[in-house]
Order: C-alpha cells, then sequence, then structure tokens
C-alpha cells in the first residue's frame, strides 16, 4: 500500500472519529475551532520542515 493511500486511510478513519464524538457531545467552540486550525497549520509546517510561531507553543 502506498503512503499516500496510507494516509488517505488515516484521515478517512479520523474524520470518522471527529464525526462520531461531535454527535456525542456536540460542535466544539470557535475558539476550539481557531486552536485546531493553528495547531494543524503549524503541524503541517513541521512536516515540511519548516518552524512556525504562534499561541500553539510553536517554535
Amino acid at each position: 500500500m502506498s503512503a499516500a493511500v496510507e494516509r488517505q486511510i488515516q484521515r478517512d478513519l479520523l474524520e470518522e472519529r471527529l464525526r462520531a464524538k461531535e454527535k456525542e457531545i456536540g460542535p466544539p467552540s470557535p475558539e476550539g475551532e481557531e486552536w485546531a486550525t493553528e495547531a494543524f497549520r503549524e503541524a503541517e509546517a513541521m512536516a515540511a520542515g519548516l518552524t512556525v510561531s504562534s499561541s500553539c507553543g510553536g517554535t
């Protein structure tokens, strides 16, 4: 299985779990969404070999 296919499967499974959790406890607050968006950007930047500074504890 290629790395791209494996990543897509992981994303699909994560999306399913997120939807199930949202049904259980409701949607995230705007602050939570903002934090998650920034944390995801930092993770992508780190994966790409970049560094990002923000309120999420980046470098």
